[in-house]
């Protein structure tokens, strides 16, 4: 999917809602996908692979890199994306 590669060139600016919107298609494609707000932060599953976004910035719209590495490790693992090492 070309919207995980555009947030994967960008690590450090990527909003909360980008991810919570490729979330939402690939429902839409068909893929199994959970979403549930937790203390501190959303956990998804998508498939059978869990990731949690956490957003510590409250008057920011922005997610740390962390925990877009985090969901680019579980596209990785359901081979939704592949990392180019150029």
């Amino acid at each position: 999917m070309r919207e995980i590669a555009a947030i994967a060139a960008r690590p450090h600016a990527v909003r909360f809602e980008e991810i919570a919107n490729i979330v939402a298609q690939l429902q839409r494609l068909g893929f199994p996908v959970s979403c549930r707000e937790v203390r501190h932060g959303t956990l998804f599953r998508v498939y059978r692979r869990m990731f949690q976004i956490t957003k510590h910035n409250r008057g920011s719209s922005q997610i740390r890199a962390f925990y877009v590495r985090e969901f680019l490790k579980a596209m990785t693992d359901l081979e939704l994306y592949e990392v180019n090492h150029e």
